[in-house]
């Protein structure tokens, strides 16, 4: 459903991959940041970073999907200093109704509740400071037979089976961190985050500890007609980590055969490939209809599995293989 690396974008474009962040206005805004070099492989990281100071309270970062019944999460997570009262770290919410959350203890110990505020199960071996572990949670939505497990390292931690909603049986957004009102809700780096639904016959449970990697725009192969804004370089133009908004681009008037293709690093050197993810950011500048198709190729294999139209403006476009 739904992956990131915090490696291709700056803090300012969080909106571009993340439905909505809440962060008080008069609070610098530093508390939530993409950093580089903070990750789990020397790469970026998203920081969280609520200390003793008024407004940051209200820090929270939302993801919206599709109502589900079933849902996987999972990600990295270096704690940097630990909370002041129990807080939130992940929920599951029907909009902003929360069905799960999972906490973490001023002791660094983790505890799964119900939206209702009940505590269902809870761990008894604490978060580490200063070095990453891999969390994940599943949780399936029931009034009677729900369930709800915490796995931290491909080892168990908390359980429970039973009453998993608070007023409705599917969730539909993802919410880091949460919305209560501490004195220090403590701080974190966060790394490697995939969601899973239930559906289908793979990829519908715990995925154990993934990486995930970014695979930017390497070498331009056949370009055609296609002109760089500035300077004399097609690549230069699209192969920003963190997107440059109308900057930089590359045009073209849309004549037929016009041609530009971009070349990636390949992903034959990585072990266990679950998904790859493609996000394309497309602006058309006048009123035509344009129909945009993504050509995948291995070896001498080419597959081209989505396609779209667009009729001016800017398209926003996930496409997960």
């Amino acid at each position: 459903r739904f992956i990131d690396s915090f490696d291709h974008y700056a803090t300012a474009s969080i909106y571009d991959k993340w439905t909505g962040l809440k962060s008080p206005a008069a609070v610098d805004p530093g508390h939530w940041a993409i950093v580089s070099g903070r990750g789990r492989r020397g790469t970026s990281g998203l920081l969280f970073d609520a200390p003793l100071s008024a407004g940051y309270e209200g820090a929270a970062l939302f993801y919206s999907f599709d109502d589900q019944s079933t849902v996987t999460v999972g990600f990295a997570i270096n704690c940097l200093r630990r909370p002041s009262e129990n807080s939130d770290l992940i929920s599951l919410c029907n909009i902003e109704s929360e069905q799960v959350t999972v906490q973490i203890t001023p002791s660094g110990t983790l505890i799964i509740l119900r939206g209702d505020g009940e505590e269902l199960a809870a761990s008894s071996c604490p978060l580490p400071i200063g070095s990453f572990q891999y969390a994940e949670l599943k949780v399936a939505l029931s009034a009677t037979v729900g369930t709800a497990q915490l796995v931290v390292d491909r080892t168990i931690l908390a359980s429970y089976s039973g009453d998993t909603t608070n007023g409705s049986t599917t969730v539909n957004c993802l919410r880091m961190f949460g919305h209560e009102a501490l004195a220090d809700r403590g701080s974190y780096i966060i790394d490697d985050l995939y969601l899973c639904d239930g559906g289908g016959s793979t990829f519908n449970s715990f995925l154990g500890d993934v990486s995930v990697y970014l695979l930017g725009a390497e070498s331009v192969g056949v370009s055609q007609a296609w002109t760089p804004s500035t300077g004399v370089s097609n690549l230069a133009m699209i192969s920003d980590t963190a997107p440059d908004s109308d900057a930089t681009y590359n045009t073209t008037t849309g004549s037929f055969g016009d041609l530009f293709y971009v070349a990636q690093p390949a992903v034959n050197s990585f072990d266990n490939i679950l998904a790859v993810v493609q996000q394309l950011n497309i602006r058309m500048t006048n009123p035509r209809v344009g129909n945009i198709t993504t050509l995948l190729r291995s070896g001498l294999t080419e597959a081209t599995p989505n396609s779209f139209s667009i009729a001016g403006g800017y398209e926003y476009r996930t496409a997960i293989y």
